[in-house]
């Protein structure tokens, strides 16, 4: 997407968030906004905000494990997919996937290695190789 449209965009929430510091939506956006522009710090402290005022909204958690594990916060983005796999209940063969590289990179290769194969018997393919890669 074009940067000068996503500032415009980023723009449009941070007005939304003045006027309605605690708007939900505004503050999803914002973060998959910052995150996609490669500011993950910013886009964690609008996953922060929006998971402080619902702890169990999947996708900001979700976009929260992503934006850690870009700056290389293994171990909380593993907290995150851990609250949506084990609390939420959400098991899907992508979400293992990448619960899996979390786990991996923090050092966890048995628990990525068990993920990566539930994953790949949920039928996400993409699995297939990471696990050739870390599980041998």
């Amino acid at each position: 997407m074009n940067k000068g449209l996503l500032d415009e965009a980023l723009g449009s929430y941070n007005q939304a968030l003045e006027i309605n510091p605690d708007s939900q939506p505004a503050l999803m956006s914002k973060g998959l906004i910052a995150s996609a522009q490669g500011q993950f710090d910013a886009a964690i402290q609008a996953f922060d905000s929006l998971l402080k005022l619902n702890p169990d909204e999947m996708r900001a958690r979700l976009s929260r494990a992503f934006a850690y594990g870009q700056v290389r916060q293994f171990e909380k983005a593993v907290a995150d997919y851990n609250h949506v796999t084990d609390k939420l209940g959400q098991r899907t063969g992508e979400i293992l996937y990448f619960k899996a590289i979390a786990l991996a990179n923090a050092g966890q290769k048995s628990e990525a290695c068990s993920h990566l194969t539930e994953a790949i018997e949920k039928g996400y393919q993409n699995a297939v190789d990471l696990k050739n890669q870390v599980c041998q």
